[in-house]
């Protein structure tokens, strides 16, 4: 539902490598510059990151993943300070 709600109820996109790169095939991946992955641990689709992250390194990518204990999703975005 959430998914659908973020893709605009388009549900051709729900597995379209634009929205997600999760989806990304070797042809999107293979070439790609060096890649940073940022996920919490806690987060609930903190695994997407991984798995994208593992893909992309099995594809020659350079990718430098950091999981971060406890935070919530999009925590890189206040980098400014939340306290």
């Amino acid at each position: 539902k959430v998914a659908l709600e973020y893709l605009g109820q388009n549900m051709s996109l729900l597995q379209d490598p634009i929205a997600s790169p999760l989806y990304a095939g070797p042809d999107k991946l293979k070439g790609l510059p060096p890649v940073f992955v940022v996920v919490s641990s806690t987060e609930s689709i903190s695994g997407d990151g991984i798995i994208f992250a593992e893909k992309a390194a099995r594809l020659g990518v350079e990718v430098h993943l950091d999981i971060y204990p406890g935070m919530w999703h999009v925590f890189p975005m206040y980098s400014e300070g939340f306290g």
